[in-house]
């Protein structure tokens, strides 16, 4: 039988009570409701990796989740996958330490947050086929708000490359595609929201009301916890 390809899917995350989580939905809503947000949030995630990993099985290839923590100190606390240290610096720095550890030992590796609630385990098949198509190095999920909620290739990257973009930015997306076009093709996928701000969980509420859009498979907890916050 041939060896499957493997592509590892990392899901950064911090662990509450080591670090504040998000700090810029806790300015408006409060602590309590940003940790419960972020706790469903992580849930969420793990339920659509453990899906997008069965259901891989059955295509060309596997797809392998870890945990990228924050801190050191929290890695026994991320038990339901393995879980890698993000290392040290500022975030291109720590996207460069996850991707290239999970690259030594796959054929390819995704990056994602633990804040884009609607991304399904279908989006992460498909970013793992673009993978593994020829002539694709890349693969990038744009956010609406000008960033990406996945990124994924199968080639070393620079550190300074991942360190010439500029995080949290409205071009986020569009630098790191600019840094990286000289060295290969990237395959877009659809956009999706995550959810940064008061603005972006007031409008994925309004959204899944209007049936606009619908959670992922395991979303029923995160619906019902937006239906009871009165203030969104």
């Amino acid at each position: 039988l041939p060896i499957m390809s493997s592509i590892a899917v990392a899901t950064f995350v911090k662990t509450i009570g080591r670090t504040p989580v998000k700090t810029r939905l806790a300015k408006t809503i409060g602590q309590t409701a940003a940790e419960e947000f972020y706790t469903l949030a992580v849930d969420l995630v793990e339920q659509v990796l453990e899906q997008a990993s069965e259901q891989s099985a059955e295509q060309e290839f596997r797809l392998v989740p870890y945990w990228a923590v924050a801190e050191p100190n929290a890695l026994d606390f991320w038990d339901s996958f393995d879980a890698i240290p993000q290392g040290k610096g500022e975030l291109g720095d720590r996207l460069h330490t996850v991707y290239s550890s999970c690259l030594e030992k796959h054929d390819g590796v995704l990056l994602i947050g633990s804040d884009c609630v609607t991304m399904t385990a279908e989006h992460l098949l498909n970013a793992g086929k673009a993978l593994l198509s020829r002539g694709m190095e890349y693969v990038l999920g744009p956010a609406h708000d000008g960033g990406f909620y996945l990124f994924g290739g199968n080639k070393p990257i620079s550190q300074d490359t991942w360190n010439e973009v500029t995080y949290s930015s409205t071009n986020t997306a569009d630098q790191l595609l600019r840094a990286l076009s000289a060295t290969g093709t990237c395959h877009k996928l659809e956009p999706l929201s995550d959810v940064d701000m008061i603005g972006d969980l007031q409008q994925l509420k309004k959204s899944l009301k209007a049936g606009e859009l619908k959670l992922p498979a395991g979303g029923d907890k995160l619906a019902g916890w937006l239906d009871q916050q009165a203030d969104l």
